[in-house]
């Protein structure tokens, strides 16, 4: 009779503990200060455990959380124009443009680092003649660190010039410009004023930075072209402070956009360098588009045509680019994860070093 009362009290507490265990143990969470999952086995103890497949997955979640991918109206354009028995006259021409806008966004904490690479390519065919008409491309790297809502101290790298040889017009023989001749390679640090949610509006100020002017084809360099100060001369550095504004502005409801970057920089010895991108979209469907470009630029070293002509005042010095087309644009933007899904997801580092339990 006591044998039986035993174990029928030893069952008793054999389901007590196994519901107690199956309770607790259903409280799979993840555990931000060990970095891995846990399971709680008891009240107060919480084992580690490794799983490969949940592994993959945490690391491809915050894979997406910390990098953002965004190609904003990158496309091509296409212009045509004939005429027939036209009393006034006129060349036949076609043309045909490549846009590049992109940026990529990599955060981390308090860190932020943004990479973007715009430019644009164009060719005109007029009767039987081909020319270039358009050939730019510019790069820019800033990692940032932000120590207030709106503030951050930056770096930034760039870089600007073109994609291959242009000659003066109408003979296209004398080579005015090739790639890296000139080239804009721009160093600095300083500090960034930027909206701490809404990705539309900032300024990068850098009071001192170093600057390379490079002229990398032999000729352009023995010609002493684009203000190098010694003939053949290919690398020029130069103390500059630069400047950076970007603003993006949704003009009516995503029908219309309105984007813009200058960029200004001093070499403490001359007028600033201006280059000031503008870019007006008309979207009429999901791809198909109206776009109106606008580059202006100021470059006190670069002989244009006012200047060979004695004209030398700011605004007769200033260059226009404009540019309005009908073509094919994509747009794509990486998914956006809520901000309070940051908190359920770990760092592969500890997690990889733990061997499988």
């Amino acid at each position: 009779m006591k044998q039986l009362v035993a174990i029928v009290f030893l069952l008793i507490f054999m389901d007590s503990a196994s519901g107690q265990f199956t309770q607790n143990s259903t409280a799979i969470k993840i555990n931000p200060h060990i970095d891995t999952l846990t399971v709680n086995v008891a009240p107060n103890i919480s084992m580690p455990i490794y799983n490969s497949a949940y592994d993959k997955y945490l690391r491809k979640e915050l894979f997406k959380i910390r990098n953002k991918v965004k190609f904003k109206n990158t496309g091509i354009q296409f212009t045509q124009t004939a005429y027939s028995n036209w009393a006034a006259g006129g060349n036949n021409s076609m043309s045909a443009k490549v846009g590049l806008d992109f940026l990529h966004t990599y955060t981390n904490d308090k860190l932020e680092i943004k990479t973007a690479v715009t430019g644009a390519y164009s060719m005109m065919m007029t009767d039987d003649k081909i020319r270039k008409n358009e050939d730019w491309f510019n790069i820019s790297t800033t990692p940032e660190w932000a120590f207030a809502p709106r503030w951050k101290i930056s770096a930034s790298l760039s870089l600007r010039s073109q994609f291959s040889d242009t000659y003066q017009a109408p003979d296209d023989t004398v080579l005015i410009s090739a790639f890296m001749a000139p080239g804009n390679v721009n160093l600095g640090m300083g500090i960034t004023y930027a909206h701490p949610k809404k990705d539309y509006f900032s300024i990068y100020i850098s009071p001192v930075g170093g600057s390379l002017l490079t002229v990398l084809n032999d000729k352009l360099a023995e010609a002493k072209s684009f203000g190098l100060k010694e003939a053949g001369t290919k690398v020029q550095p130069q103390f500059v402070a630069f400047m950076r504004v970007i603003y993006n502005e949704n003009i009516y409801k995503d029908k219309i956009l309105y984007n813009t970057k200058l960029e200004a920089q001093w070499d403490y010895e001359r007028d600033p360098t201006i280059w000031w991108e503008n870019k007006l979209v008309f979207k009429i469907t999901n791809l198909l588009s109206a776009n109106l470009n606008v580059i202006i630029k100021y470059d006190e070293q670069e002989q244009t045509e006012n200047k060979k002509e004695g004209k030398n005042s700011f605004w007769q010095t200033i260059q226009i680019n404009e540019s309005f087309g009908l073509g094919l644009n994509f747009n794509f933007t990486s998914k956006e994860l809520a901000e309070n899904n940051l908190d359920q997801f770990v760092k592969a580092s500890a997690v990889k070093k733990r061997k499988k339990r």
